[in-house]
């Protein structure tokens, strides 16, 4: 995933049976498409890391952490 304001990739989530960042297989797949939802509606999504205190904090290509996740779709 592609972040704005932050490094360029980070993994909040697999889709395989692992959890990645505490993230169930199930919720992944309710995050997955409320996503791509947003992707197709132009639309930003507020996640929240609560490991980090910004998001340029976030290291590139290493797991997100814990995640905070509001399924919103921002203008």
């Amino acid at each position: 995933m592609s972040l704005e304001g932050g490094p360029s990739y980070t993994y909040l989530f697999d889709t395989d049976s692992s959890p990645r960042n505490g993230v169930s297989l199930q919720v992944c797949k309710e995050m997955f498409s409320a996503l791509m939802a947003a992707k197709l509606a132009d639309k930003k999504v507020l996640i929240r890391f609560n490991d980090y205190d910004n998001c340029a904090a976030i290291p590139a290509w290493q797991n997100a952490g814990t995640l905070g996740w509001t399924q919103l779709f921002l203008e």
